[in-house]
């Protein structure tokens, strides 16, 4: 409980740090951005199968600043997308699963080197918690079918996309935590 504790709070003090505010706001515009249609996704079979970037972005804020500044950087990121890119079609619960995305990521690459196994359980948590569980629930409650149907559709989805992520996840938040290592010794 302690250790829950003190990544909190050091995670809110990224608030006062003027660097942490401003890369903060960089990953905030790029995660708006990969809302932006063919921009932020590579499309497989269109409307089924795409590789979304999205889940990077706040994968990457909840490694450098933590569960709780990670979870705002996820929210606003989110809110200005769909304000930009979706004219404002705004559902609560799609932004609710990509903070408690950001927290839980958080407390688990927060001041941790992002190793293969933090990654696959971070990935595991968002493909069967996420993923399957949360968004289906958020498709079911805007009226896009019985959770039943949509649940069995998106296993199948999942199923392809879970090693897809997991293996980009790892090359992408290795070689940010190598630059970041870096930029830390050179400054």
């Amino acid at each position: 409980m302690n250790y829950l504790i003190s990544i909190c709070t050091s995670s809110f003090k990224e608030f006062k740090n003027v660097k942490s505010i401003t890369l903060g706001a960089m990953l905030i515009a790029i995660y708006a951005v990969s809302y932006a249609p063919y921009v932020g996704n590579i499309i497989i079979v269109p409307g089924v199968i795409e590789i979304r970037f999205g889940f990077l972005v706040v994968a990457i804020a909840a490694m450098f600043f933590g569960p709780i500044f990670g979870g705002a950087i996820a929210v606003m990121g989110d809110v200005l997308g769909t304000i930009l890119f979706y004219g404002g079609a705004f559902f609560w619960g799609y932004t609710l699963s990509w903070l408690i995305q950001a927290i839980v990521f958080g407390f688990i690459l927060y001041h941790a080197k992002p190793s293969l196994v933090r990654i696959i359980i971070c990935m595991l948590f968002n493909t069967l918690v996420i993923n399957l569980l949360f968004t289906t629930a958020c498709e079911t409650l805007m009226g896009f079918g019985t959770f039943e149907a949509l649940f069995v559709r998106r296993i199948f989805l999942n199923a392809i996309m879970l090693p897809v992520n997991t293996v980009l996840s790892y090359f992408i938040l290795t070689k940010v935590g190598q630059l970041r290592e870096r930029a830390k010794k050179a400054a």
